[in-house]
């Protein structure tokens, strides 16, 4: 597939990706490479890039949807970051972003393509809520850190936060470290939010002062600390 990708790419989008592979080497961090390799991500290549220098070699780049599928469809850290910049939200269809989503193998990938792309989509909340209920713990992931996007923006309208809440405390609960520690950003969005979904928030997890499970405990405590 990634073959016939690239075969489909015209001249200006080649040039483009030879610019972009060429930033990439020259940004190479190997350090950070082999860090993130004894990390256990395993891509087939990894050049230790930056985050913030990936988003500065993209801004040089004109957004391409076609170079963007190619990018995304490497099993190269870099390049998948990088996607998420290039990918035109106006060209990003709930089909896709489904897709992609379903192949991030990454919490990296999932904070990166939560905040660069899929916040800017119309459907950005449907996308939420079919995420963040997943069996998959990885698309549960996503979904909980597109959530802390949307209640950072302020646009929560319309979406039911007792189903939310309650898959927050599902995360809570996992035992997965990632899991767990998405929540968490999740209260760090709510703190910032302030107002009524403060005290949802707080009216929801009071349930759980003296639950048996600790950490269902400590998150409560986590609001609590927040009002004295």
């Amino acid at each position: 597939m990634q073959h016939n990708l690239l075969e489909t790419l015209n001249e200006s989008q080649r040039d483009n990706l030879r610019a972009i592979k060429k930033g990439f080497r020259q940004s190479m961090n190997a350090d950070l490479s082999n860090s993130m390799r004894n990390h256990g991500l395993n891509y087939s290549l990894n050049f230790g890039v930056p985050a913030p220098r990936i988003k500065l070699i993209a801004s040089d780049i004109e957004q391409d949807a076609k170079l963007a599928e190619y990018l995304w469809s490497e099993n190269v850290r870099e390049s998948k970051i990088i996607a998420t910049y290039l990918y035109p939200v106006s060209q990003m269809t709930f089909d896709i972003a489904c897709e992609w989503i379903s192949q991030i193998k990454y919490t990296e990938i999932a904070d990166q393509i939560c905040k660069n792309l899929l916040i800017g989509l119309p459907f950005a909340k449907e996308l939420m809520i079919r995420f963040i209920t997943s069996d998959n713990n990885l698309e549960r992931y996503t979904g909980t850190r597109l959530l802390s996007q949307i209640i950072m923006s302020g646009k929560t309208e319309g979406i039911d936060f007792q189903i939310v809440f309650d898959e927050i405390r599902k995360n809570v609960i996992s035992g997965i470290t990632y899991l767990t520690s998405s929540a968490v950003n999740i209260a760090d969005a709510i703190y910032d939010s302030q107002g009524e979904l403060m005290n949802m928030a707080k009216s929801f997890f009071a349930a759980y002062k003296d639950d048996t499970n600790i950490q269902l405990q400590n998150f409560y405590f986590l609001f609590e600390e927040d009002n004295e």
